[in-house]
């Protein structure tokens, strides 16, 4: 078969009767941009529904959600960071500082303070090389930086540390202090609670197979199972007219390629970029717009081109192209000899003609 002729130009000026798959026009980078777009937002509407509906109820079953987020609020609860009522939807609260700091009293920061202290002496939790990551120094240490407080002892020996609010401290610096600074810094040091601790890591875990399993399977639906069933096209090539052909002969592509073209559409430039800054996909869409046949990393390693569907026609193999040359040429010499039995019988009639005139005469 004749090697086919990529051509570039951006409308279709093909005056003789060769027909149009021995030039195949390359869709624009417009059109491509817009038809990825197209994809994605299905994509990203199918991740959503899976997200809120199957996959949700099936990963929170294989991890036993319920029960974790239960023994979690049990020990928040425990800690005395947190107080009956609603956060996060859930039927406690944290420390909100919502009480009133009186200067003389110290009501307020007696009830905070003692929570505080009251989680730092209960709960602890060692790191490999066993530091203390829960430690009322740090806490101690923080009242003595803040100037807030009039401090007697050592924050490094906690038996003999005392502080009481300065008597010029303003409610504002309190409270500032305690939710900013105290009560955040206690947070942070919950967080390594041996009891915790694996059910955060466990609830963070679960979170990142529901993403990926919704993604994963909103991606194969619309990037490899449709253009597997529809002849390499995706839903956005055909809102926006463009096809995937072989590179090598310009037919119809194989499913082999629509798999590779997927595997690293998804693997390379979309799941790889999420680690490394979006690297791979900026170095695809570079291709796509600068390499000299606009061709990017998953067209590429698939051997495959996108093309204009309005002004190319694709076949699916050499057989049917033949097929189809040999019956535009059938065509070609019926019309040819049609054309030439309509002159003979024109000619024919019109010398009858002028004779019957003679005759007349």
């Amino acid at each position: 078969m004749e090697e086919l002729h990529l051509n570039k130009q951006t409308s279709y000026d093909q005056t003789t009767d060769q027909p149009k798959q021995l030039e195949i026009f390359k869709a624009t980078t417009g059109r491509r941009v817009l038809s990825f777009f197209c994809d994605a937002i299905c994509v990203l509407l199918l991740f959503i529904i899976l997200q809120s509906t199957i996959v949700s109820l099936v990963v929170n079953k294989a991890f036993d959600f319920d029960t974790k987020r239960t023994t979690l609020m049990e020990r928040e609860l425990e800690s005395h960071l947190f107080e009956a009522g609603i956060y996060n939807g859930e039927t406690y609260d944290c420390l909100t500082l919502n009480q009133s700091f009186d200067k003389e009293s110290g009501v307020a920061f007696d009830h905070y303070h003692e929570k505080i202290v009251y989680f730092y002496t209960n709960f602890s939790a060692l790191n490999d090389d066993g530091k203390e990551l829960i430690d009322i120094k740090n806490y101690y240490k923080e009242i003595q930086e803040s100037n807030l407080f009039d401090v007697t002892g050592d924050y490094n020996s906690p038996e003999t540390f005392s502080a009481t609010p300065k008597s010029d401290v303003e409610e504002s610096q309190m409270r500032e202090f305690y939710q900013n600074t105290a009560y955040q810094s206690a947070l942070n040091a919950l967080a390594y609670d041996e009891v915790i601790l694996p059910i955060q890591n466990s609830l963070l875990t679960a979170q990142v197979i529901q993403i990926l399993v919704s993604c994963t399977l909103s991606s194969i639906v619309f990037l490899l199972v449709v253009p597997m069933c529809n002849k390499g096209q995706t839903l956005g090539m055909m809102f926006m007219k463009t096809a995937v052909v072989n590179r090598a002969n310009g037919f119809q592509v194989k499913k082999t390629q629509v798999l590779i073209r997927f595997l690293i559409l998804f693997l390379f430039e979309g799941l790889l970029s999420v680690f490394l800054l979006g690297l791979p996909a900026l170095i695809s869409f570079t291709m796509m717009m600068f390499s000299k046949e606009n061709n990017a990393l998953h067209d590429y390693f698939s051997a495959s081109i996108v093309v204009d569907l309005s002004r190319t026609r694709i076949f699916k193999n050499e057989q049917e192209f033949l097929d189809y040359v040999a019956k535009e040429e059938e065509a070609k010499k019926s019309y040819t000899s049609s054309m030439f039995t309509s002159q003979l019988i024109s000619e024919q009639t019109s010398e009858f003609s002028s004779e019957k005139t003679t005759e007349d005469k």
